[in-house]
């Protein structure tokens, strides 16, 4: 098992699943601003998530299909049981996606079929019998997949999302976190399920969701923001968030602009939201205490994460960007 370092996890920490975007027919590549030109389509390449973080672990999917891993661990952790999931992980091969929930972990492989590893109390890694996935969510007790037909496949317990729309077939993406689970539609339209009574109700022309732990937020085709009414975001101006390609929303607000920088907002103790000199960024993260940016050559660039091996990360190369 990789250095497992013994720091004391702040209580609370929000550590989720997916946040992908899904272009439009027409549309440009990342790095290039959106065009709507048609409906949302769905493949696995569009929707794939690059860097994923539960409880204890951190990941970077690689350009080979296989995992970059990083622990951590503080005096309640099941050390054995955090070697089994580090010795799983590190079996995984042939991924194009990788997503977390607070104790588990989920990979999407190139041909359809879903793996996952962790705690299972909610049988939410009973997913061995998935087929024909293209994009996965993870909860705090669940996962969730997206089917080539635009149908809903669910592990574990979904007790906290409240009312689901099982017999839903025109998803095109989805995004998880500990308590919400949201979903894009192929008209552009989203959905959310939770048990916070955050909505998303009446946002159209989206063409990505977030679930972040504050509530739901998504991006519209004109590059702009939808974001619910009770985020508490320190410094968070409407009229900067232009021109955006991505957003994510696990910890603080990180946005990916055209030119390949990026913005911040929220929550900057530990200096997460320092990223506006960064430069050539293809795919972002945030979580907890860190914001992370994909290059263009496969490498990392983070800022915050005192919880977080760090100097690990920062020397991780091969890390899949989109034209790998």
């Amino acid at each position: 098992m990789k250095k497992v370092l013994c720091l004391v996890l702040a209580l609370g920490i929000l550590m989720a699943g997916c946040s992908v975007r899904v272009m439009q027919e027409g549309t440009a590549a990342p790095g290039q601003p959106a065009q709507p030109m048609g409906p949302l389509e769905l493949d696995m390449r569009s929707t794939a998530n690059v860097i994923a973080a539960s409880g204890n672990m951190f990941l970077a999917l690689k350009a080979d299909g296989t995992l970059h891993y990083s622990v951590v661990a503080d005096e309640m952790t099941d050390l054995q049981q955090l070697d089994k999931l580090c010795k799983t992980v590190e079996s995984w091969k042939d991924l194009c996606s990788v997503v977390a929930g607070y104790n588990h972990v989920v990979g999407l492989k190139n041909d359809g079929t879903v793996v996952a590893a962790g705690k299972n109390d909610a049988g939410q890694c009973n997913v061995q019998d998935w087929t024909d996935v293209v994009c996965v969510a993870a909860g705090m007790y669940y996962t969730a997949g997206v089917k080539a037909d635009g149908t809903l496949v669910f592990a574990g317990d979904t007790a906290n999302l409240g009312q689901m729309d099982m017999d839903m077939t025109d998803v095109v993406a989805i995004s998880g976190s500990d308590y919400m689970l949201m979903a894009l539609l192929k008209d552009g339209t989203v959905k959310t399920w939770t048990s916070n009574g955050r909505s998303s109700q009446g946002w159209e022309d989206a063409v990505q969701v977030c679930a972040g732990h504050a509530g739901p937020a998504a991006l519209k085709a004109d590059g702009t923001l939808l974001i619910g009414d009770t985020y508490d975001l320190d410094n968070y101006k409407p009229e900067d968030w232009q021109g955006l390609v991505q957003i994510a929303l696990r910890g603080n607000l990180v946005g990916l602009k055209a030119d390949g920088t990026m913005i911040a907002c929220g929550y900057d103790m530990d200096g997460q939201c320092h990223v506006g000199f960064w430069t050539d960024v293809v795919d972002i993260y945030s979580v907890s205490d860190l914001s992370v940016g994909v290059r263009k050559d496969g490498t990392l660039i983070t800022t915050g994460g005192s919880t977080w091996n760090i100097e690990e990360i920062d020397t991780w190369t091969g890390v899949m960007v989109a034209d790998s």
